[in-house]
């Protein structure tokens, strides 16, 4: 066999094996691009993180990261023994590239659950996305982490509904693992408990489908709950908080999740096609329509919050269709389709709050583009227009992210901005057609079947 030959076969784990290093790449190749302020302050971190990690919260003010957040960021700059600012810009940054490698591996195995007849390919081919890689390696940011667990959360559901028998012990091990999963979701970003709306309610109809009897819902949901909150409760009992917070979470709420007071931070969302200065108060009314008749206006951060609670509200209705009708007709577990419509869920959830809740900082996307493209990239979803849109966005993000972090975006002014905003309002319309269809879809070919013994 000659080179040639060797390459076509072997030409989809070429593709993977290039997803996978192309952040290093990246970074080898244009060092200078990161986000100073977020370097700056991890390093900082780490230097109070090596007084004393159960009172990182009370000499650091500025710490505002859930604790397993901060051990991935502050923590691990100090077991790197990173001193200075130039090992973060090096050092750092290619700790960051092995979570990027391990999401890429994430999507392969998500992927290859969901039945794609490449996933070799199409995971590297995510992983070469800008939009994969430029709002978290290379910018210095830890985001990467919250993901690649939520990546193993819906693989860990692919491998117990699809792969195992129907056991009550089995299912209770699961509940435990997704449990575990989910807690440490909740304690690496802020970013995530958007995303934790989708992944509560995956749960939930999970264990209301696996029950035959409503003790069955009380135990599988009380399990769940407990081993959710176990541990959350040991770090909160573990750090030190001053009066008046009584957990981290709490104080990390309180302390550094303020963003929304502006219409946009250097993100975009549907209130900055209005503004000239998208840093002026949210809470302002702003008006979107004037004449010499009628004047129409509305406070951007109560409006959108409304509409993000609309947005989640129609989502649950659907969601109330679509597995009403599959728990009628016998169905106790997740099909492909199934996990298409939690993906779908997860990404609709994340763009919505980008598109509508104001404050809105340039990485808040980041969640949006690997869920959706797995979603229609599975074999259940043939839908090449929607998967093209979808690479042709994450690319036109990712250099949005990395015109930020050079400086470029400047030279459009407010076009870029606007432009984004647009574009993924469009897209938005789109997936939630392509989801309505779906939910359509699934239940008109749903068909009785034979409940499951549990």
């Amino acid at each position: 066999m000659n080179f040639i030959d060797w390459l076509k076969k072997n030409k989809n784990s070429m593709v993977m094996f290039a997803g996978m290093v192309f952040p290093v790449f990246v970074l080898l190749t244009y060092p200078k691009y990161y986000q100073p302020d977020d370097i700056d302050a991890f390093l900082h971190w780490s230097k109070a993180w090596a007084l004393g990690w159960r009172d990182i919260y009370i000499n650091c003010p500025g710490c505002n990261y859930p604790f397993l957040g901060m051990f991935f960021s502050g923590g691990m700059v100090h077991f790197l023994g990173i001193i200075n600012y130039d090992q973060m810009i090096s050092g750092f940054r290619y700790y960051l590239t092995a979570i990027d490698l391990l999401n890429v591996v994430a999507v392969y195995f998500l992927l290859k659950k969901l039945g794609n007849s490449n996933p070799a390919f199409w995971a590297g081919l995510i992983g070469l996305l800008p939009s994969s890689f430029i709002g978290t390696s290379y910018w210095g940011q830890v985001d990467g982490l919250g993901q690649l667990i939520m990546m193993v959360i819906f693989i860990w559901v692919a491998f117990y509904n699809l792969h195992t028998k129907q056991r009550p012990f089995s299912f209770r091990v699961y509940v435990i693992v997704l449990g575990l999963l989910l807690s440490c979701v909740l304690l690496t970003k802020q970013l995530v408990m958007f995303s934790m709306i989708s992944l509560g309610l995956l749960v939930s109809v999970n264990i209301l489908l696996n029950s035959n009897t409503w003790m069955d819902v009380f135990t599988d949901a009380f399990l769940f709950l407990l081993v959710f909150f176990l541990p959350i409760l040991f770090v909160d009992l573990t750090v030190s908080l001053d009066p008046p917070y009584i957990s981290h979470l709490q104080y990390i709420l309180a302390t550094g999740s303020s963003h929304g007071d502006v219409i946009s931070s250097y993100g975009f969302n549907v209130w900055s096609l209005f503004v000239q200065d998208p840093l002026v108060s949210s809470h302002e009314p702003l008006k979107l329509f004037t004449s010499s008749v009628v004047e129409f206006g509305v406070v951007p951060f109560s409006t959108g919050i409304g509409l993000f609670l609309f947005v989640n509200v129609f989502l649950f209705v659907l969601m109330l269709v679509y597995f009403r009708r599959k728990y009628l007709a016998g169905q106790r577990r997740f099909g492909v389709e199934d996990l298409i419509f939690w993906l779908l869920h997860l990404g609709l959830v994340n763009l919505a709050f980008n598109l509508f809740l104001s404050g809105t900082h340039e990485r808040y996307l980041y969640h949006f583009y690997p869920f959706v493209i797995s979603a229609f990239l599975s074999m259940f979803i043939i839908n090449k227009r929607g998967v093209v849109i979808l690479l042709a966005g994450a690319v036109f993000y990712g250099c949005f992210l990395f015109g930020y972090l050079s400086g470029l975006n400047q030279l459009f002014g407010r076009l870029i901005f606007n432009g984004m905003a647009v574009f993924h309002l469009l897209l938005f319309v789109f997936i939630m057609r392509e989801f309505i269809k779906r939910v359509s879809m699934a239940n008109q070919n749903t068909s009785p079947a034979v409940p499951v013994t549990r």
